[in-house]
């Protein structure tokens, strides 16, 4: 990402490259921490699309859909799983933590290095909102599958995570 930003600003000496000159400047390791947040959990959302967009979709599935959609945002953000589990979070972890991240700004070059305790923290606030949204929207476009994913197998073994369905 930040070497196609650079190549924009290469090309683009309109307001759109000084834009982004100015973001790429006051870049910070919270940002991308956020950023690689939220590819993961628009990865899970575009499967969950995938799933029940499609033409052969088995619409008595779509409850265990939903519910596994619901069970692994919860996973990944309140449970905080996201910081361990392979995905764009974790990458730029890595990324922050080996000090990976060079660029120049300005003709200036720069390094960030790991996310502060509360920058991580922030993060997970800002994301936990998207959760509660996300959650509401399933209860939304999905208002019967949760009675009907009521009478069907247990997703999970351990019972411990809350269902959006409560």
């Amino acid at each position: 990402m930040l070497a196609t930003v650079q190549r924009i600003i290469q090309a683009r000496k309109d307001q759109t490259g000084s834009a982004l000159q100015t973001w790429l400047q006051n870049l910070a390791a919270q940002e991308l921490l956020q950023l690689g947040m939220v590819a993961d959990v628009m990865d899970e959302s575009l499967l969950l699309i995938r799933q029940v967009d499609n033409e052969e979709c088995d619409s008595a599935e779509v409850g265990n859909y939903v519910q596994s959609f619901a069970d692994r945002i919860q996973m990944l953000i309140v449970q905080k799983a996201i910081l361990t589990t392979m995905g764009y979070t974790k990458l730029v972890m890595d990324l922050l933590a080996e000090g990976k991240l060079k660029f120049f700004a300005c003709g200036v070059a720069c390094r960030l290095g790991p996310c502060q305790d509360e920058s991580i923290d922030q993060c997970f606030k800002n994301m936990e909102v998207w959760v509660r949204m996300a959650l509401e929207v399933l209860r939304t476009e999905f208002p019967h599958y949760g009675i009907f994913s009521a009478f069907g197998a247990p997703l999970r073994e351990n019972g411990s995570m809350t269902t959006y369905f409560n």
